[in-house]
């Protein structure tokens, strides 16, 4: 069954079954696209994971992904420009330190990253995870176990 997003409130039961219609309002109804429930779920349940083994910059299919930064070395995870990457505002990425090396989440030319001025910008341990949110076209909030400044 054929569900409105824009009818749905917290209480509205949707079934793996049901499907919702993505609009492309600009287009004919021919490029409409419809998604299961299922689907949606998953995806939300699943986030997919992009495995690096040494210093990585994101792309945009980065967004809503677990990065796993599995190097014996220290690395550097780097969070593009708008210029160069734009993430939509609310993007969010998970980031592990997967491996042994270090990993450092820095900001490329232009970028902000908004931190708790008592922590760096450096995963705490093997295995310690962090995130990072888009709030401005330049500017992300980081959080997670990461260690003191």
């Amino acid at each position: 069954m054929s569900k409105k997003i824009s009818g749905l409130t917290e209480k509205t039961t949707v079934d793996d079954a049901d499907e919702f219609v993505i609009v492309d309002s600009a287009a004919s109804p021919k490029n409409n696209k419809k998604v299961k429930a299922s689907a949606i779920k998953s995806e939300l349940k699943n986030p997919s994971v992009n495995t690096q083994t040494a210093s990585y910059t994101l792309v945009l299919t980065d967004d809503g992904k677990w990065i796993d930064m599995n190097a014996a070395a220290a690395n550097n995870l780097t969070v593009p420009p708008n210029s160069s990457v734009a993430f939509p505002a609310g993007a969010q990425i998970i980031i592990r330190q997967r491996g042994a090396g270090a990993t450092t989440i820095v900001a490329g030319s232009g970028v902000t990253l908004n931190i708790d001025a008592a922590l760096s910008l450096v995963l705490n341990a093997q295995n310690a995870v962090a995130g990072i949110f888009k709030i401005a076209t330049d500017t992300w909030a980081v959080f997670g176990n990461l260690k003191a400044a």
